[in-house]
């Protein structure tokens, strides 16, 4: 049966996420120095920066549309309700939102320049970080799990996939009696 995720192997999960992010990242960059190379273009202000907070934002959002990050995925994790049954759409959107806003709010940073932006995104990232660390409780969900009502819960091998959980068996059923 699928439970909880512990703190370190969400950690490990995390990981996973950060090095296919930096080559990704590092492939958007060298993609977009080669253009900006062979035409007049430029960018501006903070625009390759903002460029790869989009690409992060993007290639997080997965845990909306699949339940998972790649790195969850290998580690055999999703995001579900708090019971380990599979989420709906909007309860894994606003985790997503609630964890990610601060990043949100630097990308918006990085395009308007507005101070008031960066402070806010600086504060929530703290509130976040802060709420992470909660998943090393005995209930093992951050702020944004509480939130949101999920949990990010492991599938040991021995089950196919989190959708095809079987009920058990019902009883046999007696034959009609014969007159």
């Amino acid at each position: 049966m699928p439970y909880r995720a512990g703190f370190w192997i969400r950690v490990l999960a995390t990981a996973f996420d950060v090095i296919a992010m930096l080559c990704i990242a590092g492939g958007v960059v060298a993609a977009i120095n080669a253009l900006l190379a062979v035409t007049s273009f430029r960018l501006i202000g903070n625009g390759l920066a903002a460029t790869v907070y989009l690409v992060w934002l993007a290639y997080t959002s997965m845990e909306v549309w699949t339940a998972a990050t790649p790195g969850k995925m290998v580690l055999r994790m999703r995001v579900c309700s708090l019971d380990c049954t599979p989420a709906d759409f909007w309860r894994r959107f606003l985790r997503w939102s609630t964890k990610w806003s601060w990043l949100f709010l630097s990308f918006l940073f990085l395009l308007t320049e507005l101070p008031p932006l960066y402070a806010l995104s600086g504060f929530i990232s703290l509130i976040v970080l802060v709420g992470c660390l909660f998943a090393a409780n005995e209930d093992r969900l951050t702020w944004h799990d509480q939130w949101a009502q999920t949990a990010v819960c492991y599938m040991p091998r021995r089950y196919q996939s989190f959708d095809a959980i079987v009920p058990p068996p019902l009883p046999p059923t007696q034959p009609p009696p014969t007159a």
